[in-house]
């Protein structure tokens, strides 16, 4: 089976964004560009991944598409190890964690300022909430994350942001 990589950016950008619009603008497609990466996916996969319906303001995962998101996201990241491999010490890699409204609201040009940077910056974004996110610092899985609170923790230095 050959993937739909378009699709599986697609995903990660609806899952991030929660609407069609949003997701379009994050990859500077066009909303119906959108629309067909996932119709195209969802056709190769055999099964419906997001539940878009009209008359709907957000648009959410469907369970299989919820099941499908963490293998999306492991694609995702084995596909920038291999760009990465063919030229080794030449991308730096960074690892945000951040709410829905601080990935979706706050810190799209910054994205996209890191993902334009040379040489290249490997990006993962995550949306979590703040408790699951200090875990994820002090195992390592995030470098970085962007919480709404405060909790103390005996790993993770804290700093204001914004």
């Amino acid at each position: 089976m050959r993937m739909h990589e378009k699709g599986i950016e697609t995903i990660l950008a609806v899952a991030m964004s929660r609407t069609l619009g949003k997701a379009a603008e994050l990859l500077n497609v066009t909303q119906s560009t959108i629309s067909y990466n996932l119709s195209e996916l969802e056709s190769e996969m055999g099964m419906i991944l997001v539940d878009r319906q009209k008359g709907m303001k957000s648009i959410r995962l469907t369970p299989a598409g919820e099941g499908f998101l963490p293998l999306a996201l492991k694609w995702q990241e084995v596909c920038r190890e291999i760009g990465n491999a063919r030229s080794p010490g030449s991308a730096y890699s960074l690892t945000i964690g951040g709410s829905e409204s601080v990935n979706c609201r706050l810190l799209p040009e910054i994205y996209n300022i890191l993902l334009e940077h040379e040489p290249p910056v490997y990006l993962r974004i995550l949306t979590d909430p703040s408790d699951q996110m200090y875990q994820a610092v002090e195992s390592r899985a995030l470098d970085v994350a962007i919480t709404l609170h405060e909790e103390n923790t005996r790993y993770v230095q804290i700093e204001p942001f914004y």
